[in-house]
């Protein structure tokens, strides 16, 4: 999963950040620590959002925007909404539609959620590059020229229940509903991925009720739209893939079973939000990192990336606010010392970058020189040599989440389910020292 900064979209209210004290490695070059931080997780209190729902009968159905809305208010948060679903309606009908169009330009939308017609994204690829992707590009750019702080939502949908008899025949892939679903969810995938949007995976929630608990019915007489129950599966992950909170807090039942309505706010948990990385769900949040230089035996200037709208620094217990980049300090003697950078970007996104700062930097510079590993990139396992005694590996995922590893003196065994940038922490008893990683 790719990382990317910032592009001024956006949520309007304030976040609290997650933080991990991390390290990078040191540039020997220009003398300077460079501090690499992933990306934090933002978690909203009483968040209040707009949302536009432009889809077809798979959104209108059960009147999945008040739905959504209704369990938003059962978590405490507020959600405006507004739709336009007429029946089967494509991304290529919606790019055209004065309705779509005129409430698109409204420009006032925290999230704009766009879901295709049930069968076309799961066609072959050369026809969906053609009747599918442009259009989610056109939308993708009317929301953002209407609203720079919006984002795009892709309503990842599902398989039919028995697969797509409809064009089984000329299509084999779609025979299967597992079939028709891997296409839905690849092609969800690649259009968030394409406009750096999110994925609502409602299609792969959907999946994890039907392999872990089949008796609950998703699916309406016609084995294609939502049961009431299917449009709450729906619902409860539109609310985390917006305001990533963990559905299981709620006990809004709405008018389904208690116990299949507690089972799905597990499966959302299990699939959305205990992973949301994996939907784009905060991959372009702010994301500041920290380098120095210094000025003095126990004088430095902190930098922190340029482009943001706000820098809060808190150095020592002191805090400092500007719209610059740059802060200087002096330390009142040697010694290790907390630093605390947040930003805020031209929409109001937060993010916050924590390091442990040590006032001599050839301590870190000496303590790397005694770590080698490697390969970078690597899967599956990263060979280490370290002349200190580790006593626990930490790796720190996108998300800002800590995992623990499983290692040995010489080789650290990596998860399967975390790819991309992260960072590895080996500990000893005295200090830890982290790295940045790909993990492919």
């Amino acid at each position: 999963m790719s990382f990317y900064q910032t592009i001024a979209k956006a949520k309007k209210h304030a976040k609290e950040q997650l933080n991990h004290p991390i390290y990078s490695q040191h540039n020997m070059k220009e003398i300077k620590l460079l501090v690499l931080l992933l990306l934090s997780v933002t978690c909203a209190i009483s968040q209040d959002y707009k949302v536009l729902f432009l889809g077809n009968s798979y959104t209108n159905f059960n009147d999945l925007p008040n739905l959504t809305r209704q369990f938003a208010e059962s978590m405490g948060d507020t959600m405006t909404v507004d739709s336009n679903t007429p029946g089967g309606y494509t991304f290529n009908g919606h790019s055209t539609n004065n309705a779509s169009l005129t409430l698109i330009e409204e420009g006032d939308w925290d999230f704009v959620v766009l879901q295709e017609q049930s069968q076309i994204p799961s066609f072959p690829l050369g026809q969906v590059e053609t009747e599918c992707f442009p259009f989610a590009e056109a939308l993708n750019n009317e929301i953002l020229e209407a609203n720079p702080c919006a984002e795009t939502v892709f309503y990842m949908t599902w398989g039919r229940e028995a697969g797509d008899n409809q064009n089984c025949t000329n299509w084999p892939p779609v025979c299967t509903y597992e079939g028709m679903d891997d296409l839905l969810a690849e092609r969800y995938e690649t259009m968030a991925e394409d406009n750096e949007a999110l994925v609502s995976p409602v299609g792969s929630v959907w999946r994890y009720i039907r392999e872990n608990h089949p008796n609950i019915g998703l699916y309406s007489g016609d084995g294609s739209h939502p049961s009431p129950t299917g449009s709450y599966a729906a619902a409860v992950t539109h609310y985390v893939t917006m305001f990533r909170e963990d559905p299981t807090s709620s006990s809004f039942n709405w008018n389904i079973d208690a116990t299949d309505a507690a089972t799905i706010r597990e499966a959302v948990k299990t699939v959305v939000f205990d992973d949301l990385i994996a939907w784009n769900i905060g991959a372009y949040d702010p994301a500041p990192s920290i380098s120095f230089d210094q000025t003095g035996d126990l004088s430095f200037e902190f930098i922190g990336d340029e482009g943001f709208a706000n820098y809060t620094w808190t150095i020592q217990g002191l805090t400092y606010q500007d719209d610059v980049n740059t802060q200087a300090f002096t330390f009142p003697s040697a010694g290790v010392y907390p630093i605390v950078l947040e930003v805020t970007d031209a929409c109001g996104n937060a993010g916050t970058v924590s390091i442990d700062f040590d006032t001599n930097p050839s301590n870190i510079e000496e303590l790397y020189k005694e770590l080698t590993f490697g390969p970078n990139p690597t899967s599956g396992t990263l060979q280490y040599i370290f002349t200190k005694p580790v006593i626990a590996v930490i790796l720190i995922d996108a998300l800002g989440r800590s995992l623990s590893l499983e290692f040995t003196d010489n080789e650290v065994l990596l998860p399967d389910d975390v790819k991309g940038l992260a960072l590895i922490q080996f500990i000893t008893e005295q200090q830890k020292i982290a790295t940045q990683i790909i993990i492919e």
